[in-house]
Order: structure tokens, then sequence, then C-alpha cells
């Protein structure tokens, strides 16, 4: 007769190592992360940040900034799972995150970002000093993995990687969700 012991943790091997099984988020500020959606880079992945009932990510898209549907994220390719465990007050990092979405966002390609809001410029020198300020907006510009690490710096002070690739920002979280 078959012992029935091996083909159980068989079987739970197979579940846990399944991508369609990996964990959904469970709190603000979970990071939830997938392969790119593209053939050469996928395994670079992309990430995005759990709202408590949307993802907040930056996409190549007309509308960079956007919150969408868990299963929007999942069914675009190979999702990764949540992963948590750094910080607390996490829906400062979404208002952090959401509000760079009124300065006119552009997609990066490259790691260099730059986060949106007014500037105080110099419009008129005389005798080699300004005399006349005026208020510039910036436009903001992230990947998806920058505009992570944006949101969790700018809302509760806490730097996830100093070396940006999606992946990276994933794996910064300690714990994995289940």
């Amino acid at each position: 007769m078959l012992n029935p012991k091996p083909v159980i943790l068989l079987f739970l091997t197979l579940i846990i190592t399944t991508p369609a099984f990996a964990g959904d988020p469970k709190a603000v500020g979970d990071i939830v992360g997938r392969d790119l959606n593209d053939r050469w880079l996928r395994s670079f992945g992309h990430v995005g940040i759990w709202s408590g009932s949307r993802v907040l990510e930056v996409l190549d898209e007309s509308r960079v900034i956007q919150m969408n549907s868990l299963s929007k994220f999942k069914q675009a390719t190979s999702y990764w799972g949540a992963k948590y465990g750094i910080g607390s007050n996490h829906y400062k990092v979404i208002q952090a995150g959401w509000k760079q979405r009124y300065y006119n966002p552009e997609y990066a390609r490259t790691p260099l970002w730059r986060e949106g809001g007014y500037k105080r410029q110099c419009v008129r020198w005389y005798g080699g000093r300004c005399i006349r300020y005026e208020w510039k907006r910036v436009n903001a510009k992230f990947r998806c993995d920058t505009f992570v690490n944006y949101a969790y710096k700018k809302g509760i002070g806490k730097t996830l990687v100093y070396y940006y690739t999606p992946r990276h920002v994933y794996n910064s979280m300690p714990q994995t969700r289940y």
C-alpha cells in the first residue's frame, strides 16, 4: 500500500511554491509583487502597495499613478504574493504616494526619480541678486520601485532600499503573507 505522507507533503509543497497560491495582502502597506509584463524583463518584476482595498501602483500608461483591483494586478502576469513588516501607520504611505498624482507624473525607465511639488524659482535678477520669485510646478517622475520606496520614505520616514529594482523593494519586506 502507498504511504500517504509523502503524497501529502508533495501536494503541500506544490501549493506553497506555486505562485497561484501566493498570499494576498491583509493590511495597508503590504507590498505586492509580480513579474513584469515584458518578455525580456519579466523577472525584473513589478511592485505596488496595498491600500486596504486596492493596489497603488505606477504603470507606463497615460495615467501613471493608479489604484487597481488586486485581481487586475494578479491577472497581468505571475503573482509573487504580498510581503510586510516595516514600520507602522501605513495610511501615511498611501497618502504620500497617491498625492503625487496631482503633479502630472511621468513614467521613468531608469531608477532616477523626482518628487512632484512646487519649487520657488527666481524669475528676475537685478544687480546679481534675485528680486522676484515665482512658484513653479515640478512634475513627478517614478518607476514602480522608486515610487514604493518614495511613498514609504515620505509617508513614514523608512527607506526600503538604496539599490532600486522591483525585486529588491519586494524583498526588503521581512515577512511573507501566506
